[in-house]
């Protein structure tokens, strides 16, 4: 059963806010980026659109820079949940795109909660709603990265629903 290491939901960091860890983390981590960062990937630096997620394998690079102040969901967790389909197109160290990211950030903060509870049952409901969050995040996936809105303003009203 994946053991969760630490978690935090919609956390906040100051614009500057740098990760840089060259030999990556001993376990997995799950970043959703609900503000754009700049993040280097295979030596490729991409500046990522809004809700922008990533699920790094155990001792890949991660480094990210926020340029505006940072909001994002994470956890770190030992292995992928048991009995996860297979079948799921969740490839680790690639940026995805989620649809529907709004889920995101409601199933991490009951993740954190019941992490926090540390409630009889914490560790199961734990890795049930990891599996629900893989499962509506594959689900959810766009095949290419939505258009930035440079021109919010404008780009909302006439290209973008």
């Amino acid at each position: 059963m994946p053991l969760l290491y630490g978690i935090r939901h919609a956390w906040p960091e100051r614009a500057g806010f740098c990760l840089n860890r060259r030999k990556g983390y001993p376990g997995y981590s799950f970043v959703h980026f609900l503000t754009s960062v700049e993040i280097v990937i295979d030596g490729v630096r991409t500046v990522t659109p809004n809700h922008t997620c990533i699920i790094y394998a155990p001792g890949t690079p991660q480094y990210f820079i926020a340029r505006q102040p940072l909001v994002h969901d994470w956890f770190h967790f030992s292995e992928m949940p048991e009995g996860l389909p297979e079948c799921l197109d969740l490839p680790l160290d690639t940026l995805l795109y989620p649809r529907q990211p709004e889920l995101i950030t409601a199933i991490v903060q009951e993740m954190e909660s019941e992490f926090f509870s540390r409630k009889s049952g914490s560790t199961r409901l734990i890795m049930l709603k990891m599996t629900e969050l893989f499962i509506k995040l594959s689900r959810s996936l766009l095949l290419i990265p939505p258009p930035r809105r440079a021109y919010a303003g404008f780009a909302a009203r006439c290209f973008f629903p």
